[in-house]
């Protein structure tokens, strides 16, 4: 029988010459190669697709279980309630959960200016499984190292009694306000002399054709609920504060429901008793820094009832000037101004 030079037959066996064996060695390494290939293939798809289920599935129950309502609304309540006149996009859209259960949205923030509703930011919130809810705002600022937020101060006659004193200087924005033509809107904020119930200061403005969008709501700092974040002068203090807001109402499933752009005569008792119930269910169901310090105020609140301080309101310029001639009213601050916008 013929037999190439790569084969030698002894005793009935077949040997291969070592470069037919390499060759054979490298094609089964290959093989080899191939097929774990195919199987790591094989497990990434089907790690894959658990993954999706799983992420679907944690989506699913955040939404279904209201975890995800229950979350925005308390970002809702908390960025508006501790911002002087600033309001947040509700339709918040997709809560991202991630695989670890950490909730995060983001949303516009905008101010109202005249009826312009002036973006002015975003927000971004996030809330770990058993962590507090922890929110940062970007703002949009207009011009470089401009910073134009509300900074309303009370008296300090509100911790220690007597008579309020009488602000010293001028006031430098309500003469910038005076330059503004007429066929302009502005957002402006002040502070009172003294300590009004929000009707008395919605009596007090009925004479001007401006919206209210915000009060600051005085609830025993620096007297029983000691903070430790303030700025203080002769005869005002600068602390952080609860907002009486315009009315937004919320579902049993934590959606929000009805939402006012501003405060008015006729629903400020409604607006009185939702930021109680919004205190109330905050500091019983949420987990966010500051919420001892909140339980105080809610506690001085349902003892001594709601003053406010100060306000920001939004109209024509003209209409704003006025403010000067209330006086109770003092250092007024001019927020953003858009052209007219206004049907009053």
């Amino acid at each position: 029988m013929f037999m190439s030079d790569e084969m030698v037959g002894i005793s009935g066996t077949e040997h291969f010459s070592p470069d037919l064996l390499e060759r054979k060695k490298q094609r089964s390494k290959w093989g080899n190669r191939i097929r774990w290939g195919v199987d790591i293939i094989a497990l990434v798809i089907l790690l894959t697709i658990l993954f999706s289920i799983y992420m679907w599935g944690t989506h699913w129950y955040f939404e279904k279980s209201g975890k995800n309502a229950q979350f925005t609304r308390a970002v809702a309540i908390l960025a508006e309630m501790q911002g002087s006149g600033m309001k947040l996009d509700k339709d918040f859209g997709l809560v991202y959960i991630s695989p670890l259960f950490k909730q995060t949205v983001t949303t516009k923030v905008y101010r109202q200016v005249g009826e312009w509703s002036v973006i002015t930011g975003e927000l971004h919130a996030e809330k770990s499984l058993f962590g507090e809810i922890r929110y940062s705002i970007k703002e949009e600022e207009k011009y470089f190292r401009g910073d134009r937020r509300p900074f309303i101060g009370f008296p300090i006659s509100l911790i220690y009694g007597g008579s309020d004193a009488l602000p010293i200087g001028g006031e430098p924005d309500m003469e910038r306000l005076g330059h503004i033509e007429d066929g302009f809107v502005a957002e402006m904020w002040f502070s009172f002399g003294k300590g009004m119930t929000p009707k008395e200061f919605m009596e007090v403005l009925s004479e001007y054709d401006l919206w209210v969008t915000g009060m600051a709501v005085y609830s025993g700092e620096m007297k029983d609920v000691k903070v430790s974040n303030y700025v203080s002068t002769n005869d005002t203090v600068y602390p952080p504060h609860l907002t009486l807001r315009p009315l937004v109402t919320f579902h049993e499933n934590g959606t929000a429901g009805g939402e006012s752009f501003s405060l008015t005569k006729q629903d400020i008792a409604l607006a009185e008793e939702q930021l109680m119930k919004d205190l109330e269910w905050l500091t019983s169901h949420v987990n966010y820094y500051g919420v001892n310090e909140d339980k105080q105020r809610l506690s001085y609140l349902k003892q001594n009832g709601i003053q406010v301080y100060g306000a920001t309101v939004t109209g024509p310029a003209r209409e704003l000037e006025k403010l000067r001639q209330v006086p109770e009213f003092r250092r007024f601050g001019l927020g953003r101004v858009e052209v007219w916008n206004w049907d009053n």
